[in-house]
């Protein structure tokens, strides 16, 4: 394992993060609000109804959504163990933050997402019509005309689907605000280690080079790239990446091997490097590979059994 680790760190200590930037593409859109419930008869919130549409309707944007629900696991993994902590990790990581104002709960995350820098601009608030023109209006306005000053097309109103009626009208132009907002957005951001998302996209680059790698040797390769982040975050920001399908993990013997899933996309434009050096995907990765694909010992039979094992799990994902 000490040779791929060595080869690690000599292919990527050249390169400077401050040089770094970010895609946000393909997108990931949060969806916050309501109860969904997949075996009501009628959906149980606006949302619920949105998910029920992209499902039948709208593949992107199906593909594309992130749930809290989808994380319900995360505080028995011992990932996170702070919610507002994971809530903006998941933030973070989305092209668009898209919250439907129909609960507890979307109020909360309202409140959080606005005044946080990294997610004001991403928010697209769906509010009901009839509460904003109402006398309690005032538990909306105040944030929906704070986030409006700096996002004039962050917030949209509708009036709202009846809990009775199967049947809501509005939807598809509600839908087509989400896509045009998801237009809108900024696809890409200079890099900054103090932001989570931009840590774990660069560890999803790191493993989509490497084709199978332990956490400790993405803590090895982050060392590397200058950036000390603690053995905890990569671990909790592996189990997000995880979660939103953009990595997998298998065990080989007993260590814990992380991979890409089919048809990922980098994330990091990494520019040149400290030599004025450009280093393609595929050249990064052959010389990685040279690590194990030379030699005849214990540990390189071993690495290419892994990544053998691997290719077999990514068929099957298709």
């Amino acid at each position: 394992m000490k040779k791929f680790e060595d080869k690690l760190i000599a292919e990527f200590q050249d390169f400077e993060h401050e040089k770094f930037h970010v895609s946000f593409m393909p997108p990931k859109v949060f969806l916050c609000g309501g109860e969904v419930d997949i075996k009501a008869t009628i959906p149980k919130s606006l949302r619920d109804r949105l998910i029920t549409h992209f499902s039948a309707h709208e593949d992107e944007l199906h593909d594309s959504r992130i749930q809290a629900e989808d994380f319900k696991d995360y505080f028995k993994e011992g990932a996170y163990s702070d919610l507002l902590e994971f809530e903006t990790d998941i933030a973070n990581i989305a092209t668009l933050i898209v919250i439907c104002l129909e609960s507890a709960g979307s109020l909360v995350e309202l409140g959080l997402f606005c005044m946080a820098p990294t997610t004001a601009s991403k928010l697209l608030i769906i509010a009901p019509q009839a509460e904003l023109a109402g006398e309690d209006s005032f538990i909306f306005l105040g944030p929906l005309d704070h986030i409006k000053r700096n996002n004039p097309d962050a917030v949209v109103a509708y009036p709202w689907p009846s809990s009775d009626v199967l049947e809501y009208e509005h939807i598809e132009l509600v839908v087509g605000d989400i896509k045009q907002k998801l237009e809108k957005m900024k696809k890409t951001q200079k890099f900054s280690e103090n932001n989570s998302a931009h840590i774990a996209f660069l560890i999803y680059d790191v493993i989509i080079l490497a084709e199978s790698i332990t956490i400790t040797e993405i803590e090895y390769t982050l060392l590397a790239f200058k950036l000390e982040i603690d053995g905890k975050t990569v671990s909790r920001l592996l189990y997000l990446l995880e979660k939103i399908g953009l990595i997998a993990h298998t065990v080989y013997s007993n260590v814990i091997y992380y991979f890409d899933t089919p048809g990922s996309t980098r994330r990091i434009k990494f520019g040149t490097d400290t030599k004025g050096r450009t280093r393609d995907s595929q050249a990064l990765t052959m010389a990685l590979r040279s690590a194990y694909t030379a030699d005849n010992d214990e540990s390189s039979k071993r690495r290419v059994l892994v990544l053998k094992s691997i290719k077999q799990i990514k068929s099957e994902m298709k």
